[in-house]
């Protein structure tokens, strides 16, 4: 539209597609690159990186941030050749948090996205990367938040390995809630339901971990079987201890306990643009794409700050 209002030159949506994907794989291919580089640098790369610190030595280089924050999480999109669809990696950091409005909610700030439909390792290096480019790493107090996907727990142990590492309260406050109605899903059971829906997340957000798991198995009958739901929640909370902890605790030091942090973050790079009636797509077209977006939202972002 703009070519043909300036000039009366006309561009199919096939050509703009075209080039669309052409110019999101070089950026896919310059992000994996530069985040590559910075994981295992090549003897160029260490002198250029130490001839640069002893020239911010001299100049008086920026102190490091006081912390760093880490969101990762997963979108999911329809695809053409993945029955299904196929899932894209999104990854936030940041290293400063702003108050918003009277109710306690927060924003972040100085952050950058990074987005694949790769494989989880190459989100864990962007997303290192993502955090170096803050000064991230350098941070005395980090904290990681996910869902608690394997892939996600991964990462974060290989590239914050330092971090405090939480899950998302609201994903585990579903897991819980659901087996509960599993354990006592007959009407009569209606305030049986209701206390334990007070109690063990009043239990697993002070961090009494076991204690919550103790009560959700003691939630079935006498002689009744386990349902799955609860079964599957129990071996949750095992399986998330090392993420589990004092929410309470976590919320009143200004760390991120909920999944608003992760979840605008796929909303903004896959849902808003990826999700729309009738899309569907090939895995390196999207991964093209994302490329291209998590750079624009970045440079923006970049901008309105400055």
């Amino acid at each position: 539209m703009v070519l043909r209002e300036l000039c009366g030159a006309r561009s199919s949506a096939e050509s703009v597609r075209q080039f669309t994907v052409a110019a999101g794989q070089r950026e896919a291919r310059t992000q994996a690159e530069a985040a590559a580089r910075l994981v295992a640098p090549t003897g160029a790369d260490v002198r250029t990186e130490r001839a640069s610190a002893l020239g911010g030595a001299c100049d008086g280089a920026d102190a490091a941030p006081v912390r760093l924050l880490v969101g990762l999480d997963g979108g999911w999109v329809p695809s053409r050749d993945q029955p299904g669809g196929m899932e894209g990696k999104v990854g936030v950091a940041a290293t400063e948090v702003q108050p918003v409005g009277r109710r306690g909610r927060r924003r972040l700030v100085r952050r950058r996205y990074v987005a694949t439909f790769g494989d989880a390792e190459r989100l864990g290096v962007l997303t290192y990367a993502a955090a170096h480019g803050l000064g991230g790493e350098q941070a005395a107090r980090q904290t990681v938040l996910g869902d608690g996907a394997d892939w996600i727990k991964t990462q974060a142990a290989l590239h914050f390995p330092e971090a405090t590492t939480i899950l998302d309260w609201p994903h585990l406050a579903r897991v819980v809630h659901r087996a509960i109605r599993a354990a006592r899903p007959s009407r009569a059971d209606r305030e049986v339901r209701r206390r334990a829906r007070a109690l063990i997340p009043a239990l697993l957000w002070d961090g009494a971990v076991e204690a919550a798991a103790t009560e959700l198995a003691d939630l079935p009958p006498a002689g009744a079987e386990p349902g799955a739901a609860l079964e599957e929640a129990l071996a949750y909370l095992a399986s998330q201890r090392d993420w589990l902890g004092d929410y309470g605790a976590w919320r009143d030091a200004g760390e991120p306990v909920g999944s608003g942090m992760v979840e605008r973050e796929v909303a903004l790079v896959i849902n808003r643009r990826m999700k729309r009636q009738g899309m569907r797509w090939r895995r390196t077209n999207a991964d093209a794409l994302v490329a291209l977006r998590v750079r624009t939202i970045n440079e923006s972002w970049t901008q309105r700050v400055a």
